[in-house]
C-alpha cells in the first residue's frame, strides 16, 4: 500500500501530461507492486481497494467526472476501449500464473506440495479450473467468424500446447481476464445513464492504443469519454 500510494504521488507531482502519467502507472509502478501482489495473502477487497486509489488519480488526469464508473477505464467492450489494466485484473493473473508454476513445476516436491496462493475468499485454483475449461471448450468449437467478415479474413489463433510454458500461463490469465470482461459487460448494462452505449447498435469502435493516446490532444480524450458515459449523446451526435 505505501509502496503503490507513493508511486502514484511521485506520478503526480511529475511535469508530464496526463495520459504519459497513465503510462507510467501500467508500465512502471503496477510491475513494481506485482511481485509483492503474487507472494503475499493479498486479498481480493484490499485489491479492489488499491484499485480505487488509482482510478481516482486516472480520473484526475484524464480530466472527466469523479461519479464516472470505473467500467469506463477497464472495460475492453466499451465504445472508448483504453489499453489500462485493473489492478485486479493483475493481481488475479499474479495469483493464477502462481498457482500453475507450482503445480505444473518439474520439481516433484515442489509440484506435490500442499501450498496454495491465498487471495481471501478468492480461489486460484478455482479460476485456473474455470479458465482452463474455457480454453478446452474454445479449442473443440474451432475457429468461428464475426460480424459480417468473409471466410478467411481473421486469422486463426494457433492453439497452444499445454507443455506449461509461460505462453500457456499467459494464455490462460487472459482467458480468465476475458471471463471476468464479460461480467463487467453485465454489470454496465444494469446502469441506467452510464450504460446506455449497451444499447447502441452498428457504432465504432475508437482504436485507444497507446500509440494513438499519446497522439490525441488531452481535451479531446476527455471529451470522448464524458460524452460516452456521462452527457449520453446518440452515435450519430458523437460522431459529429
Amino acid at each position: 500500500q505505501k509502496k503503490l500510494s507513493l508511486g502514484l504521488c511521485v506520478i503526480d507531482k511529475t511535469f508530464l501530461f496526463g495520459v504519459q502519467k497513465i503510462w507510467d502507472v501500467q508500465h512502471l509502478l503496477i510491475p513494481r507492486i506485482q511481485w509483492p501482489l503474487l507472494i503475499y495473502e493479498v486479498s481480493m477487497s484490499l485489491g479492489t481497494r488499491l484499485e480505487q486509489n488509482v482510478s481516482v488519480y486516472i480520473r484526475k488526469w484524464l480530466n472527466v467526472n469523479k461519479s464516472i464508473s470505473s467500467l469506463a477505464f477497464y472495460s475492453k467492450s466499451s465504445p472508448c476501449p483504453l489499453p489500462i489494466k485493473s489492478l485486479t485484473s493483475v493481481l488475479k493473473a499474479a495469483k493464477i500464473s502462481g498457482h500453475l508454476l507450482i503445480r505444473d513445476s518439474k520439481d516433484p516436491v515442489v509440484s506435490t506440495c500442499s501450498s496454495t496462493l491465498k487471495s481471501g475468499a478468492w480461489k486460484a485454483e478455482k479460476a485456473v479450473n474455470i479458465a482452463e475449461k474455457e480454453l478446452k471448450h474454445n479449442l473443440l468449437r474451432g475457429h468461428t467468424q464475426h460480424g459480417r467478415t468473409g471466410l478467411g479474413f481473421l486469422r486463426v489463433p494457433e492453439p497452444v500446447s499445454k507443455d506449461y510454458t509461460y505462453d500457456y500461463r499467459k494464455q490462460v490469465s487472459n482467458c480468465y481476464r476475458d471471463i471476468d470482461d464479460s461480467y463487467a459487460m453485465s454489470k454496465a448494462v444494469q446502469l441506467q445513464v452510464q450504460g446506455q452505449w449497451t444499447r447502441w447498435s452498428n457504432y465504432i469502435q475508437n482504436d485507444f492504443s497507446w500509440k494513438s493516446l499519446l497522439a490525441t490532444a488531452p481535451n479531446l480524450l476527455s471529451f470522448c469519454l464524458s460524452a460516452t458515459y456521462d452527457v449520453l449523446p446518440s452515435p450519430r451526435n458523437l460522431s459529429r
